[in-house]
């Protein structure tokens, strides 16, 4: 297999990144706002993360409260509807929603699909391998598959789809957390486009910084700009009108588009 380039490296980076700030917002929120907003609850990050766990700003932290919290009050809902559900995550990195849903709904009927580099998908297997917390959820193929896989390349993701029967009839709901920002545009909106054509019956669940010059924006720029990334990634003021852009191709109109980002 070809070996990731240092743009695909600091990629991949970017999922450590957002690791070890919901691992630090956990504790962050718990001792600042517990008493009146209350904290996510997630006892596997800190598991996952191990010894990367470090100090973030103020205003990631909260960024990151909010992002978990809107997150998973839509695959709650989603998880809950009748019937067997799958999830196709992209760019997966180190995340621990497969766990978080398997822990909070014992009996959910489901079929977890996660999809990054094999560098990623390695080192994730070996954190799980190592973790009983982890490893009892971990040994149903049919259940939780991970795929090894750039997401730029559509053709062996489509071959990796059938060799792990990812169903195209199952109600499906598509995760991309902070991913499709970092790919190129031409290349995000093929991978959009060709699920649109793969899912008989699917959803887009995509999240990204989208507003590059209020505070929180600002930040996350910082934090694109000092990576090795894709030019089209590292520019700010793109960011809308590619998410726009993409959500058009869905089929909505330019102002629902928009409305949909904010």
């Amino acid at each position: 297999m070809k070996k990731s380039s240092s743009t695909d490296y600091a990629v991949q980076e970017t999922s450590t990144d957002a690791l070890s700030s919901k691992a630090y917002s956990l504790l962050y929120l718990a001792l600042s706002y517990a008493a009146s907003i209350g904290y996510f609850e997630d006892p596997f990050i800190k598991t996952m993360a191990k010894s990367k766990m470090k100090k973030m700003y103020p205003i990631i932290n909260r960024g990151t409260w909010s992002r978990v919290h809107a997150y998973r009050k839509i695959l709650d809902k989603f998880a809950t509807l009748p019937g067997v559900r799958q999830f196709v995550s992209f760019g997966a990195g180190m995340d621990t929603n497969y766990f978080y849903l398997r822990h909070k709904f014992p009996e959910l009927k489901l079929r977890y699909v996660e999809v990054d580099f094999q560098e990623i998908i390695t080192k994730k297997l070996g954190v799980i391998g190592k973790s009983p917390a982890l490893s009892q959820f971990n040994g149903d193929p049919n259940t939780y598959t991970m795929i090894a896989c750039d997401l730029r390349d559509l053709k062996k993701l489509a071959e990796e789809f059938a060799k792990a029967k990812v169903d195209p009839k199952l109600p499906t709901l598509i995760l991309t957390e902070c991913v499709l920002v970092y790919m190129d545009p031409a290349s995000s909106q093929a991978l959009v486009d060709w699920c649109g054509t793969y899912f008989d019956n699917a959803a887009l669940l995509n999240y990204e910084m989208i507003n590059p010059f209020d505070s929180f924006g600002k930040v996350m720029v910082e934090n694109i700009e000092v990576r090795p990334l894709p030019e089209p990634t590292r520019v700010g003021t793109r960011l809308q009108t590619a998410g726009a852009v993409r959500i058009r191709h869905l089929g909505e109109t330019e102002g629902a588009a928009r409305e949909s980002l904010h």
